[in-house]
């Protein structure tokens, strides 16, 4: 049996992110999941297609289709996970790739370590669908941001894991191509040290950043705080309050995969 699973999605959306302001998101997509027995097996690999149109207030819509592989090792101690994504549209053509690893100790709690690395096939001027440092624009609005304006002094600054996956810094971009890593070391239990490290091109220019400091994983990947040590070209504790992050992830399709991922 070569397929456990073919699936097919549509849907459409639309939410107001300023009282006069919306979007609206009308896409599909096709799963193929590969696993052949979900007891049997540790491995599971799923390829998707799927597109997405978009249209907001007083802009240009636009249409980014991705195609995807995922593969992923769940063990008791150990999780590993490796996504490979091509996206494009009109504008742009973008191939990225993603690896997270998990490993769990009974007294201290979980490490991982995550890389991640992309590139543009077809470049553009657009600083919308440019990598970033700390985390991609949600052109598709999916990852679950409440302050997309950034007018409030609390919910600015929420952060999610993207592209670079800096929780704190400068807001960095790359039209060429990014290289970075984040690690997490607990402590104790529900407390974390963090490291991220990345190089990207920027108008054939190469940076890097570097940052490090303490997280509180109050519910591990749904909901942590973080207290930055260092960051790189930047005096942190002249305004410190201003830099502490959050990361408070309500995506619904998260939230589901997570649930699978326990059956």
């Amino acid at each position: 049996k070569t397929f456990r699973a073919i699936q097919f999605y549509s849907g459409a959306e639309r939410f107001h992110y300023e009282p006069l302001n919306s979007y609206t998101k009308i896409g599909g997509a096709l799963k193929i999941d590969f696993k052949k027995n979900p007891g049997s097996s540790a491995h599971n690999h799923q390829i998707r297609l799927r597109t997405n149109h978009i249209s907001k207030t007083n802009d240009t819509p636009y249409t980014i289709t991705d195609i995807s592989h995922n593969y992923k090792y769940k063990h008791t101690l150990k999780t590993i996970e490796l996504n490979t994504n091509l996206e494009f549209s009109e504008e742009f053509t973008k191939l990225t790739f993603e690896n997270n690893n998990s490993f769990k100790t009974e007294k201290r709690g979980t490490y991982d370590l995550r890389i991640f690395a992309g590139v543009f096939l077809k470049e553009t001027e657009n600083r919308n669908y440019h990598f970033g440092l700390v985390q991609q624009n949600d052109y598709l609005y999916e990852l679950g941001i409440i302050d997309r304006e950034g007018r409030t002094a609390i919910f600015s600054k929420q952060v999610s894991r993207t592209d670079g996956g800096h929780l704190v810094g400068i807001q960095g971009k790359s039209n060429r191509w990014i290289l970075s890593s984040n690690i997490e070391i607990p402590i104790i239990k529900k407390c974390k040290a963090f490291a991220d490290f990345s190089i990207l091109n920027n108008n054939s220019e190469n940076s890097t950043y570097i940052d490090a400091g303490i997280m509180l994983s109050i519910i591990p990947k749904r909901f942590e705080i973080f207290f930055p040590l260092f960051l790189k070209d930047l005096e942190i504790y002249t305004d410190y309050q201003s830099i502490i992050r959050f990361k408070l992830n309500m995506n619904i399709h998260d939230i589901v995969s997570d649930l699978k991922s326990q059956i």
